[in-house]
């Protein structure tokens, strides 16, 4: 697992402790690290990027509304549609 990797970890269950405690930071106390080799990387990464690094990804999230709302509004129907709800 990356998270292990990173920090120069690969011994396989010192890395699955890490990452069952940092999944238990955010659920709560769920899970063992003998847990971790059953669950799926799409929820183990899930996890650990809200861990690590949330306020960066909701900055991201922020960015792509912005853009995609400023196409929104260059869109010539978009203005009437929103004009006749309002």
């Amino acid at each position: 697992m990356a998270s292990g990797a990173s920090k120069g970890t690969t011994w396989q269950p010192l890395v699955d402790l890490l990452i069952a405690r940092r999944i238990n930071q955010v659920l709560g106390p769920l899970i063992g690290p003998w847990d971790v080799p059953q669950l799926d990387e799409v929820t183990v990464d899930l996890v650990l990027g809200y861990t690590g690094d949330y306020s960066t990804m909701q900055q991201g999230f922020a960015k792509i509304e912005s853009i995609k709302q400023k196409i929104r509004q260059s869109h010539p129907t978009y203005k009437k549609r929103a004009e006749r709800i309002h």
